[in-house]
């Protein structure tokens, strides 16, 4: 890993590249060894299929299932596709399990936590969508202020748990938002201006990669993976779970100072120039 550009500048140089390579595409160029082109699950054999439903412990919901229509809306209705077959993984055995399914049959994947992806990477067209919402497991280290977290879970959840102690995980300003997306992502949450991004708290992650296999990312095991994964998006593979520092809440206030436009040039220290069509002046805080 170049040691001349932090994190931080990498995941901002690499957001438009995020759009462009998903999981799905790495699978499919691992499978076939450069095309990015992928097959539908209309193509893949009844058999495979069936093979696959059994394999896994959680729940397969195809076109046709009384629940389809349900299992495939995302938050963002912008992105009203219609996946081939949604895997709600019920464990890390699931998701492994997914993506060599995905692999082996040359599918295009999406992975899903809570849904709310802008750029709707939570959902696809004909191919897989790897659901882990039932993936909810939470366990507290209250001494040392430390949650092991499956990626499934929305930030209500872990609030929820969390609260009773006094603590808190970086978390997103809507309660439906899934903690995975959200950390992989960068994580601009209510508490970062204190505790930082909330992937500046992930301590460790379990991630199956594109060829299948599990492994963990932490600044011992996999660093450059680690350091990636922290703000990268989930180009890099699925984590299924993450070990992330939780900090004390008591009391907060919180809120959002707005400044009519005529106050901007005394309130606010730096101005900008913004390259538009008519340039117009802006003050930064």
């Amino acid at each position: 890993m170049a040691s001349n550009i932090s994190r931080r500048t990498f995941v901002k140089l690499g957001v438009s590249a995020a759009t462009s390579i998903s999981l799905g595409s790495l699978i499919g160029r691992e499978a076939r060894g450069a095309s990015p082109v992928h097959r539908t699950v209309e193509m893949v054999d009844n058999a495979a299929i069936r093979d696959f439903t059994a394999a896994i412990q959680g729940q397969v919901i195809a076109p046709g299932d009384p629940l389809y229509d349900v299992a495939r809306r995302v938050w963002n209705t912008r992105y009203d596709r219609y996946p081939g077959i949604i895997a709600r993984c019920s464990n890390t055995a699931d998701v492994t399990r997914a993506v060599q399914f995905a692999r082996s049959e040359n599918l295009l994947v999406a992975v899903r936590s809570g849904g709310h992806s802008g750029a709707g990477h939570s959902t696809c067209d004909g191919g897989l969508v790897i659901d882990l919402g039932g993936m909810t497991g939470i366990e507290i280290d209250k001494a040392n202020r430390i949650a092991h977290v499956e990626t499934g879970l929305l930030c209500a959840h872990v609030d929820a748990v969390t609260a009773p102690s006094g603590l808190a995980m970086v978390l997103a300003a809507y309660p439906t938002v899934g903690i995975g997306g959200f950390t992989l992502g960068g994580g601009e949450g209510l508490l970062q201006r204190k505790y930082g991004l909330a992937c500046d708290n992930v301590l460790s992650a379990e991630v199956v990669l594109a060829d299948g296999h599990l492994i963990t990312a932490s600044p011992d095991s996999n660093p450059d993976l680690y350091w990636g994964i922290r703000g990268g998006g989930g180009n890099f593979g699925v984590v299924t779970s993450m070990q992330v520092r939780l900090h004390p809440v008591s009391r907060m206030m919180s809120g959002v100072l707005l400044y009519d436009i005529a106050q901007m040039p005394t309130c606010c220290g730096v101005i900008v120039i913004l390259n538009l069509p008519h340039p117009t002046r802006w003050s930064v805080v």
